[in-house]
């Protein structure tokens, strides 16, 4: 937050981080099915393949004026 400025970004563009995200579910990209469900292996063999490292934050800004 501080190296992509976020004070100075809420303050200029008149916003502020919203409490609950409404757009994303929070964690996206975690896997959802347990190691021994069907699909599970397929699921993370995918997650694993795509760019996603799980470092990943997602924001979601309101409006404040």
């Amino acid at each position: 937050m501080i190296e992509e400025k976020f004070k100075q970004l809420k303050e200029k563009a008149c916003v502020a981080m919203k409490e609950k995200p409404t757009v994303v579910e929070p964690w996206p990209t975690a896997l959802k099915l347990k190691p021994e469900q069907d699909g599970a292996q397929a699921e993370f063999d995918l997650l694993l393949a795509s760019s996603f490292t799980g470092l990943e934050r997602y924001v979601e800004w309101k409006r404040t004026a």
